[in-house]
């Protein structure tokens, strides 16, 4: 198999398994979601090492850590503010904020698809931004009708603008930290 075959490879398996994992996450518990993460994380780091011309597992989970930071406050910000509510208490939490582990999982498995299967979108980021503004509400406005958990809080709408703005400034945050520390693992984006 050619290299350029096996690049397209890597990155149809890491587009599947990202909308596979959001839809593990969002549909199954914590230890599911936790389970698949981990597993496709495995996977992830064993093809870009296998695959990539410039692989650094130190840079990788750096990379990893930095997105999941900003995944963590970005959800903690929207729970914060109401944005989004959880319909299950948890009496030990009330004071912080946080959200489920499931949400957390998801922000993991993006990082990986920033890394492959969404990284020609650093290059256009026009459309980058647009489509972050488009469908980062329509995946929040999806999940909250597949899980019982966490629900969008009302007026709709006025939520969704507000995931919208917030994920295009996170996008944004990404986008500068990727271009002046993380170069791209496969070339031919």
């Amino acid at each position: 198999m050619s290299n350029t075959k096996a690049l397209t490879g890597v990155k149809i398996f890491n587009a599947i398994g990202f909308q596979v994992g959001w839809f593990v996450c969002v549909t199954t518990s914590n230890l599911l979601s936790l389970t698949f993460t981990t597993i496709f994380l495995a996977i992830h780091l064993l093809l870009i090492r296998f695959y990539s011309k410039e692989f650094f597992l130190k840079k990788e989970i750096y990379w990893l850590l930095i997105i999941l930071t900003i995944g963590f406050l970005v959800e903690m910000l929207l729970f914060s503010l109401g944005i989004l509510y959880e319909e299950i208490q948890t009496p030990y939490l009330t004071y912080f904020i946080t959200s489920p582990l499931w949400i957390i999982c998801l922000w993991v498995l993006f990082a990986t698809a920033l890394r492959i299967s969404l990284a020609f979108l650093f290059n256009r980021p026009l459309l980058a931004y647009l489509a972050t503004a488009l469908m980062a509400p329509w995946s929040y406005f999806a999940g909250s009708h597949l899980n019982e958990q966490v629900d969008i809080n009302k007026p709709i709408l006025l939520s969704l603008a507000i995931i919208s703005m917030v994920w295009v400034f996170a996008l944004w945050i990404i986008t500068h930290i990727k271009h002046f520390y993380f170069e791209d693992i496969f070339y031919d984006n």
